[in-house]
């Protein structure tokens, strides 16, 4: 999937039990994973997190729990995306004011 630079992305799953801690985290390799933010169910045992990549690259998502007595860790399978486009700048202004002659 190709995604313009400055694009937000929506996390949206489903998990149970409701308040369970979701791990969200993303790679641009696939083996080093990066956590992008902890987040808690509702209690329909949803979540929804709004991410806006740094860099237009290639990134990996995906969500995963530690377990409960009842169920066991769980990890998703990854989604691709590719973000493209140039990093925009934050611009600077410098002034400079003439020096005083003596």
């Amino acid at each position: 999937m190709k995604m313009p630079p400055i694009t937000l992305i929506v996390f949206k799953g489903f998990a149970l039990p409701a308040g369970t801690a979701v791990t969200l985290s993303f790679s641009s390799d696939g083996v080093t994973w990066n956590p992008l933010i902890v987040i808690q169910t509702d209690p329909a045992s949803t979540y929804s997190v709004i991410w806006q990549p740094a860099y237009p690259e290639t990134y990996q998502l995906r969500a995963s729990w530690s377990g409960n007595a009842t169920y066991s860790y769980t990890t998703s399978s990854p989604v691709t995306l590719t973000v493209i486009g140039a990093i925009i700048p934050n611009p600077s202004l410098i002034l400079a004011a003439p020096a005083q002659s003596s």
